[in-house]
């Protein structure tokens, strides 16, 4: 594997945990109204570049378990 790919192989992993970290944060009651509208903000862009990196992933027929993506994973499903 090159030099692009090992870094991916690094890269995605650690932008899916924050991307599930954000939602987590999102959805838990006790955060205050500013707090929640940005914790929303930031778990739908955490979705947006997951899901990019995920369809150019499948798009270029790489597999996603070689970058740390479970094969039957939903963005969607799983972070929004």
């Amino acid at each position: 594997m090159g030099t692009a790919e090992n870094y991916l192989r690094d890269v995605i992993p650690m932008l899916l945990e924050r991307a599930r970290e954000a939602k987590r944060q999102a959805m838990s009651q006790s955060v205050a109204k500013a707090d929640g509208q940005f914790l929303a903000g930031r778990r739908e862009a955490y979705y947006e570049v997951i899901a990019t990196l995920i369809g150019q992933l499948d798009a270029f027929g790489m597999p996603r378990g070689t970058f740390g993506v479970p094969n039957d994973f939903d963005p969607e499903r799983e972070l929004l």
